[in-house]
């Protein structure tokens, strides 16, 4: 890898016309525990609420880690598949103005309800990974969500998933997505549905699956608490103290999760796409 694995990714995520690209870093340069994982694990689902600026970033952090030990990473991110050739059109772009906007001009992007996956954060981690494709790293992105309402949705994503994983058995892949998403235990509840964690791993035998709920000791997220776009903005939540970093599980104390990524105080990721001025 050429130079510094240090990315300091500049971009505008949010489009106001008058606005300033706000800083975004990505840090390569501490990936003992992410390398330590990576030993370990070909798959890596992490399990994050959505709408903040820290999980997208440990995401790019672990993809440079897993470049580092020598590895093809994919990167999979909980959005619509229809946004793949959308995805893959930036990621061999020049990164400029009007290649941003042509991502971003997607209902998933300016919908309403705002869940947090269509963040400047996720646009920074997509950022993050068109630097390293620019600097010739074997890296690639997968959207790996619906593109419309299925009955289930979860085993739809599994499906997905497992299906990229086949297909690159030699890389590693790093999915992102909603910490109820990413359980491996089988919901055993009379007629529940299974999360996609548990469907993938029954759809990908023999491959090394460590699922992580991403932590936090509190701060704010962008989230949504009901079902309309009013319900959608900053909101404060409460966490656990804890050490920040890599914690596997030793005796089955959540059969749910390998482990936890404590990822800190977190902070909220508003909205890439804004109109207004």
């Amino acid at each position: 890898m050429s130079g510094s694995l240090r990315l300091l990714v500049a971009v505008t995520t949010t489009l106001w016309l008058s606005g300033a690209p706000p800083a975004a870093g990505l840090d390569c340069e501490a990936p003992g525990q992410a390398e330590m994982l990576l030993r370990r694990a070909e798959v890596v689902l992490l399990g994050e609420i959505h709408g903040t600026q820290e999980a997208p970033r440990l995401v790019g952090e672990i993809a440079c880690a897993a470049l580092r030990l020598g590895h093809a990473v994919i990167v999979g991110v909980e959005m619509p598949r229809n946004l793949q050739p959308a995805l893959e059109a930036y990621l061999a772009s020049d990164g400029g103005r009007e290649a941003m906007i042509e991502l971003l001009d997607d209902e998933f992007w300016k919908r309403d309800y705002q869940d947090g996956r269509a963040s400047q954060a996720m646009f920074e981690l997509i950022e993050a990974t068109r630097l390293l494709r620019a600097d010739e790293q074997p890296v690639a992105m997968v959207a790996f969500d619906i593109d419309r309402r299925e009955q289930d949705r979860d085993r739809s994503m599994a499906l997905e998933l497992s299906r990229v994983a086949a297909d690159s058995r030699d890389h590693r892949l790093i999915a992102l997505t909603g910490n109820l998403h990413a359980r491996r235990a089988r919901n055993r509840a009379p007629g529940a549905r299974q999360p996609m964690g548990f469907h993938f791993g029954m759809a990908t035998p023999g491959r090394e699956i460590v699922s992580l709920n991403l932590t936090h000791s509190g701060g704010t997220a962008w989230i949504c608490t009901g079902g309309s776009a009013a319900d959608c903005g900053v909101r404060r939540l409460g966490g656990s103290e804890a050490p920040t970093g890599l914690e596997l599980s030793t005796g089955g104390r959540d059969e749910n999760f390998s482990g936890r990524w404590h990822l800190g105080p977190i902070t909220a990721s508003p909205p890439a796409w804004r109109t207004g001025g």
